[in-house]
């Protein structure tokens, strides 16, 4: 699809003799992959701005930059071969950019939000789609105000539905996503207290993420529901046409017709994998995932519900979940084995929800030696930090966990309120934590870091892998 002349020229001040258009435009704001034929977008951030780079991106072959117009006035002369759309605000021509293109395509587009397990349930749900369509996804976590519009770049001719990630810590970040996208199918993960430091109440939080389902029932769009999740519920009725997804149950309260994708038959095995039956109303199969975790019961739930929505066969939904294995470069819930003790890294990030999910990962399974807890703070609770951090020390205490290691100012709380069998101790230093954590661990051990991303928790899961190789080796 072709990018015009014209959708270009009604953004702002085109300047440059030449332009027509752009056939399959690939947009970026970092001038270090601008190739042949890009177009460069200068946006000003908190540490650097995009317009110092503007001669850079040419060089590198930009056939056109979006600019400030105030910088312009002072530079554009240096420039008077090159073609420029001159805009009073580069973000809003990026973004309005973003959505002319998207009008190009008349695809499905499944936005995804929620406070936790969005990553995982996009990649997910690509993978299920993958088995019949083909599939844009966004990439990474690429699923802001910035990052949706530069995915939706990535759209072709032979784009079939299109997977994209919708994240916000602010109200109406999600209505602005969903301009700018125009979704025709969405589904929130789950809705807890992530980013409760940005709003009043979790209520506030649920009716920020349900700015998504609210979008859809205005446009027309169907949602896929969590049954499981009551703040997800809630926010379904701002939606219209609505599909369910949940752990089976005896009944389910506003759901007469039951689900229409339920798992039953759970059970986790030495990893902490879960295996459940999978049931949908064109079929059901036996699902074994290689991730670690019950909480990605419902990222997988998510996944295969979309894949319903589409005609997905249930045996391609069972071959893509038990093939489907997250990148260990993104930090979440990857589990390795290094001189016979298990590692889970789950550093990537942290909120009340998502740490509950990773301990009672680590008290599910079945290793022969202690279960470690190694925890960063929490961030982004304002207000509720402290008796959120006290409440996870209480849960760890149920959990009976045989030691907790915890680094930070709020996790001094976690550990107060906690008890575990054998060691609990905070530190000062994540470098004084694996000191104490070399002298505690021993083979048949299973160790969860995880904190949030501020916290940089892998910093002590790389420290402490690399002891385990070198101790293994001698």
């Amino acid at each position: 699809m072709k990018l015009e002349r014209a959708d270009v020229e009604s953004l702002g001040r085109l300047v440059g003799q030449g332009f027509s258009g752009i056939e399959n435009p690939t947009v970026s704001i970092d001038s270090r992959s601008i190739k042949h034929g890009d177009v460069f977008v200068a946006l000003r951030g908190e540490k650097n701005d995009g317009h110092e780079f503007v001669k850079s991106a040419f060089e590198n072959g930009a056939q056109l930059a979006v600019v400030n117009h105030l910088w312009f006035e002072k530079h554009g002369a240096a420039f008077f071969d090159k073609t420029m759309l001159i805009s009073k605000d580069t973000l809003s021509a990026l973004q309005e950019l973003a959505r002319m293109y998207r009008r190009k395509f008349a695809v499905p587009i499944v936005a995804i939000g929620g406070n936790s397990g969005k990553t995982t349930t996009k990649e997910m749900t690509a993978a299920v789609l993958r088995s019949t369509y083909s599939v844009l996804a966004t990439e990474g976590n690429l699923n802001n105000h910035i990052g949706v519009p530069l995915t939706l770049f990535g759209l072709r001719g032979t784009t079939e539905i299109a997977v994209i990630e919708m994240g916000m810590n602010h109200a109406g970040e999600m209505t602005t996503l969903c301009s700018i996208a125009e979704p025709t199918h969405g589904l929130i993960t789950n809705i807890g207290k992530a980013h409760i430091e940005f709003f009043n109440s979790e209520d506030a939080v649920a009716e920020a993420e349900g700015e998504l389902f609210a979008w859809l029932g205005k446009t027309g769009g169907s949602v896929l529901v969590n049954v499981d999740d009551d703040q997800v519920m809630k926010q379904a009725s701002r939606a219209g046409e609505k599909k369910f997804y949940g752990v089976k149950r005896p009944s389910i309260q506003g759901v007469s017709a039951g689900h229409d994708v339920e798992a039953e038959e759970l059970s986790i095995d030495d990893k902490g994998c879960v295996k459940f039956r999978l049931t949908m109303r064109t079929g059901a199969v036996e699902v074994q995932l290689r991730m670690s975790g019950r909480h990605n019961i419902y990222n997988a739930l998510a996944a295969a519900a979309v894949g319903y929505n589409f005609g997905v066969s249930p045996e391609r939904i069972k071959d893509a979940l038990e093939n489907f294995e997250i990148n260990p470069a993104l930090k979440r819930m990857s589990v390795s084995e290094t001189g016979g003790v298990m590692l889970i890294n789950d550093t990537y990030n942290a909120n009340p929800e998502s740490m509950r999910a990773g301990l009672q990962t680590l008290a599910d399974m079945k290793n022969k030696g202690k279960k470690i807890a190694v925890l960063g703070d929490m961030l982004e609770l304002g207000k509720a930090s402290a008796s959120e951090h006290q409440s996870l020390g209480e849960f760890i205490t149920t959990l009976k966990l045989d030691a907790l290691l915890t680094f930070g100012t709020e996790t001094k709380r976690t550990s107060d309120a906690a008890t575990v069998k054998e060691t609990k101790a905070h530190f000062a230093t994540k470098a004084d934590l694996v000191d104490a954590l070399k002298g505690i661990a021993s083979r048949g051990d299973a160790i969860l870091f995880k904190g949030s991303r501020g916290m940089k928790m892998e910093e002590a899961f790389e420290a402490m892998r690399e002891h385990l190789r070198v101790r293994n080796e001698n």
